[in-house]
Protein backbone atom coordinates (compact mmCIF):
# COMPACT_ATOMS: atom_id res chain seq x y z
CA UNK A 1 0.00 0.00 0.00
CA UNK A 2 2.79 2.41 0.96
CA UNK A 3 4.67 1.60 -2.25
CA UNK A 4 1.55 2.24 -4.38
CA UNK A 5 1.01 5.55 -2.60
CA UNK A 6 4.62 6.60 -3.23
CA UNK A 7 4.21 5.75 -6.93
CA UNK A 8 1.04 7.84 -7.12
CA UNK A 9 2.70 10.81 -5.41
CA UNK A 10 5.71 10.48 -7.72
CA UNK A 11 3.48 10.34 -10.81
CA UNK A 12 1.56 13.43 -9.74
CA UNK A 13 4.82 15.23 -8.99
CA UNK A 14 6.34 14.32 -12.36
CA UNK A 15 3.21 15.19 -14.35
CA UNK A 16 2.80 18.42 -12.40
CA UNK A 17 6.35 19.50 -13.21
CA UNK A 18 5.92 18.61 -16.88
CA UNK A 19 2.51 20.18 -17.35
CA UNK A 20 3.92 23.56 -18.38
CA UNK A 21 6.07 21.89 -21.03
CA UNK A 22 3.57 20.11 -23.27
CA UNK A 23 6.31 18.56 -25.37
CA UNK A 24 7.30 16.42 -22.38
CA UNK A 25 3.86 14.81 -22.15
CA UNK A 26 2.85 14.87 -25.83
CA UNK A 27 3.63 11.16 -26.20
CA UNK A 28 0.71 10.40 -23.89
CA UNK A 29 -1.79 11.86 -26.38
CA UNK A 30 -3.08 10.25 -29.56
CA UNK A 31 -5.97 10.47 -31.97
CA UNK A 32 -8.53 7.69 -31.68
CA UNK A 33 -10.83 6.08 -34.21
CA UNK A 34 -14.14 7.79 -33.52
CA UNK A 35 -16.31 6.58 -36.38
CA UNK A 36 -19.43 4.53 -35.70
CA UNK A 37 -21.54 2.54 -38.23
CA UNK A 38 -24.47 4.97 -38.10
CA UNK A 39 -27.40 5.38 -40.48
CA UNK A 40 -29.87 8.24 -40.52
CA UNK A 41 -33.51 7.13 -40.62
CA UNK A 42 -36.35 8.82 -42.47
CA UNK A 43 -38.62 10.82 -40.21
CA UNK A 44 -42.28 9.73 -40.18
CA UNK A 45 -44.88 12.13 -41.52
CA UNK A 46 -46.31 14.32 -38.79
CA UNK A 47 -49.18 16.74 -38.71
CA UNK A 48 -48.29 20.38 -39.16
CA UNK A 49 -47.92 22.36 -35.96
CA UNK A 50 -50.46 25.13 -35.36
CA UNK A 51 -49.36 28.61 -36.33
CA UNK A 52 -50.30 30.08 -32.99
CA UNK A 53 -47.59 31.73 -30.91
CA UNK A 54 -45.77 29.50 -28.46
CA UNK A 55 -45.56 32.22 -25.83
CA UNK A 56 -43.15 32.83 -22.97
CA UNK A 57 -39.36 32.89 -23.31
CA UNK A 58 -39.42 30.34 -26.14
CA UNK A 59 -41.26 32.88 -28.26
CA UNK A 60 -38.49 35.44 -27.74
CA UNK A 61 -35.42 33.34 -28.45
CA UNK A 62 -34.30 30.80 -31.02
CA UNK A 63 -33.79 27.07 -30.57
CA UNK A 64 -30.14 27.86 -29.82
CA UNK A 65 -31.18 30.26 -27.06
CA UNK A 66 -30.23 33.42 -28.99
CA UNK A 67 -32.31 36.55 -28.28
CA UNK A 68 -34.75 37.71 -30.95
CA UNK A 69 -35.45 41.32 -31.89
CA UNK A 70 -38.81 42.51 -30.60
CA UNK A 71 -39.75 44.11 -33.91
CA UNK A 72 -38.06 43.39 -37.22
CA UNK A 73 -38.60 43.24 -40.97
CA UNK A 74 -37.97 40.36 -43.33
CA UNK A 75 -37.82 40.15 -47.11
CA UNK A 76 -41.38 40.84 -48.35
CA UNK A 77 -42.54 41.07 -44.73
CA UNK A 78 -42.87 44.07 -42.41
CA UNK A 79 -43.92 44.62 -38.82
CA UNK A 80 -42.74 41.23 -37.56
CA UNK A 81 -42.57 40.51 -33.81
CA UNK A 82 -40.15 38.10 -32.10
CA UNK A 83 -40.69 34.55 -33.46
CA UNK A 84 -43.02 34.62 -36.45
CA UNK A 85 -44.74 31.80 -38.33
CA UNK A 86 -43.86 31.63 -42.03
CA UNK A 87 -45.69 28.43 -42.98
CA UNK A 88 -48.42 29.42 -45.45
CA UNK A 89 -51.84 27.78 -45.68
CA UNK A 90 -50.86 25.49 -48.58
CA UNK A 91 -47.75 24.24 -46.74
CA UNK A 92 -49.74 23.65 -43.56
CA UNK A 93 -52.39 21.71 -45.50
CA UNK A 94 -49.64 19.57 -47.05
CA UNK A 95 -48.37 18.71 -43.57
CA UNK A 96 -45.22 20.84 -43.64
CA UNK A 97 -43.63 21.38 -40.21
CA UNK A 98 -43.93 24.78 -38.59
CA UNK A 99 -41.48 27.34 -39.95
CA UNK A 100 -41.05 29.85 -37.14
CA UNK A 101 -38.04 32.12 -37.04
CA UNK A 102 -36.82 35.54 -35.98
CA UNK A 103 -34.08 38.10 -36.52
CA UNK A 104 -31.46 37.69 -33.80
CA UNK A 105 -29.45 40.29 -31.90
CA UNK A 106 -26.21 38.33 -32.13
CA UNK A 107 -25.45 36.55 -35.41
CA UNK A 108 -22.38 34.93 -33.82
CA UNK A 109 -24.68 33.17 -31.38
CA UNK A 110 -26.95 31.83 -34.11
CA UNK A 111 -24.44 31.54 -36.95
CA UNK A 112 -26.71 33.62 -39.19
CA UNK A 113 -28.91 36.72 -39.08
CA UNK A 114 -32.07 34.69 -38.55
CA UNK A 115 -32.70 31.67 -36.37
CA UNK A 116 -35.21 28.87 -36.04
CA UNK A 117 -37.75 29.06 -33.20
CA UNK A 118 -39.66 26.38 -31.32
CA UNK A 119 -41.65 24.33 -30.76
CA UNK A 120 -39.95 21.86 -33.13
CA UNK A 121 -36.38 22.44 -31.96
CA UNK A 122 -33.57 19.95 -32.60
CA UNK A 123 -31.13 18.68 -29.97
CA UNK A 124 -27.49 19.74 -30.16
CA UNK A 125 -24.17 18.20 -29.23
CA UNK A 126 -21.92 19.82 -26.64
CA UNK A 127 -20.12 21.41 -29.61
CA UNK A 128 -23.35 23.00 -30.86
CA UNK A 129 -23.86 20.71 -33.86
CA UNK A 130 -27.38 19.63 -34.77
CA UNK A 131 -28.43 16.08 -33.91
CA UNK A 132 -30.34 13.85 -36.31
CA UNK A 133 -33.84 13.10 -35.01
CA UNK A 134 -33.88 9.40 -35.94
CA UNK A 135 -30.86 7.17 -36.45
CA UNK A 136 -29.52 3.71 -35.77
CA UNK A 137 -26.16 2.17 -35.03
CA UNK A 138 -25.57 -1.15 -36.74
CA UNK A 139 -26.45 -4.04 -34.45
CA UNK A 140 -28.33 -1.90 -31.92
CA UNK A 141 -31.81 -0.51 -31.32
CA UNK A 142 -33.01 2.51 -33.26
CA UNK A 143 -32.98 5.95 -31.67
CA UNK A 144 -36.13 7.98 -32.37
CA UNK A 145 -35.51 10.92 -30.04
CA UNK A 146 -32.16 12.38 -31.15
CA UNK A 147 -30.13 11.47 -28.06
CA UNK A 148 -29.70 7.89 -26.90
CA UNK A 149 -27.03 5.52 -25.64
CA UNK A 150 -27.72 2.28 -27.51
CA UNK A 151 -24.27 0.85 -26.76
CA UNK A 152 -24.24 1.69 -23.05
CA UNK A 153 -21.17 3.87 -23.64
CA UNK A 154 -19.64 4.79 -20.28
CA UNK A 155 -17.84 7.84 -21.73
CA UNK A 156 -21.07 9.83 -22.06
CA UNK A 157 -24.65 9.62 -20.81
CA UNK A 158 -26.25 10.10 -24.21
CA UNK A 159 -25.05 10.93 -27.70
CA UNK A 160 -26.44 11.42 -31.17
CA UNK A 161 -25.65 11.08 -34.84
CA UNK A 162 -25.05 14.57 -36.25
CA UNK A 163 -26.58 15.94 -39.42
CA UNK A 164 -23.24 17.49 -40.45
CA UNK A 165 -20.09 15.47 -39.60
CA UNK A 166 -17.92 18.39 -40.74
CA UNK A 167 -19.37 20.45 -37.88
CA UNK A 168 -18.64 17.83 -35.22
CA UNK A 169 -15.39 16.53 -36.67
CA UNK A 170 -16.89 13.04 -36.65
CA UNK A 171 -20.27 11.39 -37.23
CA UNK A 172 -21.51 11.62 -33.62
CA UNK A 173 -21.12 13.63 -30.43
CA UNK A 174 -22.19 13.85 -26.78
CA UNK A 175 -25.58 15.54 -26.36
CA UNK A 176 -25.99 18.82 -24.55
CA UNK A 177 -28.91 19.07 -22.09
CA UNK A 178 -29.25 22.77 -22.94
CA UNK A 179 -29.57 24.83 -26.15
CA UNK A 180 -26.17 25.49 -27.67
CA UNK A 181 -24.82 28.49 -29.57
CA UNK A 182 -23.58 28.06 -33.12
CA UNK A 183 -20.29 26.14 -33.03
CA UNK A 184 -16.98 27.79 -33.72
CA UNK A 185 -13.79 26.04 -34.72
CA UNK A 186 -11.55 25.20 -31.79
CA UNK A 187 -7.94 26.14 -32.36
CA UNK A 188 -4.78 26.36 -30.32
CA UNK A 189 -3.07 29.57 -29.21
CA UNK A 190 -0.94 29.22 -32.36
CA UNK A 191 -4.07 29.09 -34.53
CA UNK A 192 -3.78 25.37 -35.34
CA UNK A 193 -7.02 23.45 -35.83
CA UNK A 194 -7.92 20.95 -33.11
CA UNK A 195 -9.06 17.47 -34.02
CA UNK A 196 -12.00 15.79 -32.33
CA UNK A 197 -11.74 12.34 -30.80
CA UNK A 198 -8.47 11.76 -28.93
CA UNK A 199 -7.20 10.02 -25.84
CA UNK A 200 -4.52 10.57 -23.23
CA UNK A 201 -2.91 7.95 -21.01
CA UNK A 202 -2.84 8.90 -17.33
CA UNK A 203 -1.12 6.18 -15.35
CA UNK A 204 -2.72 2.94 -16.51
CA UNK A 205 -5.99 4.61 -17.55
CA UNK A 206 -7.07 6.17 -20.84
CA UNK A 207 -9.11 9.36 -20.79
CA UNK A 208 -11.08 10.29 -23.90
CA UNK A 209 -12.06 13.67 -25.31
CA UNK A 210 -14.88 14.07 -27.85
CA UNK A 211 -15.29 17.84 -27.54
CA UNK A 212 -12.12 18.97 -29.35
CA UNK A 213 -10.61 20.55 -26.22
CA UNK A 214 -10.45 19.03 -22.73
CA UNK A 215 -8.50 19.32 -19.49
CA UNK A 216 -7.35 15.78 -18.60
CA UNK A 217 -7.28 15.08 -14.87
CA UNK A 218 -4.07 14.02 -13.17
CA UNK A 219 -1.60 15.81 -15.44
CA UNK A 220 -1.39 19.11 -13.60
CA UNK A 221 -2.69 20.99 -16.63
CA UNK A 222 -4.34 24.37 -16.31
CA UNK A 223 -6.77 25.07 -19.12
CA UNK A 224 -7.83 22.99 -22.09
CA UNK A 225 -5.56 21.25 -24.58
CA UNK A 226 -6.20 19.36 -27.79
CA UNK A 227 -4.57 17.04 -30.27
CA UNK A 228 -4.02 19.04 -33.44
CA UNK A 229 -4.84 18.00 -36.99
CA UNK A 230 -1.52 19.26 -38.36
CA UNK A 231 1.54 18.64 -36.21
CA UNK A 232 3.60 20.80 -38.58
CA UNK A 233 1.44 23.79 -37.63
CA UNK A 234 1.83 23.35 -33.86
CA UNK A 235 5.33 21.86 -33.84
CA UNK A 236 4.03 18.79 -31.96
CA UNK A 237 0.82 16.79 -31.72
CA UNK A 238 -0.86 18.82 -28.93
CA UNK A 239 -1.43 22.47 -28.09
CA UNK A 240 -3.21 24.76 -25.67
CA UNK A 241 -6.73 25.71 -26.74
CA UNK A 242 -8.01 29.24 -27.03
CA UNK A 243 -11.39 30.13 -25.52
Amino acid sequence: MARSLRKLVLAISVFGSLAENLAEISQLFQKVESSKPLTMLNAPEVAASPAANVGGDRDRSTCRGCDCYHRWMGQDYAGLTYCTEFTDANEATAGAPANRRCLVHDSHCEGSAEGRCGPNCPRYTTNGCECAKRWVQEGHEECHDSCCNPTGDLQTDSWCMVTDPACQGMSWGPCSPEPMKHPHKRVTAKGCKCSNGWSVKVGEELEYCHTFCCTPAGLGLEGEVCVVEDEGCEGMNIGRCTA
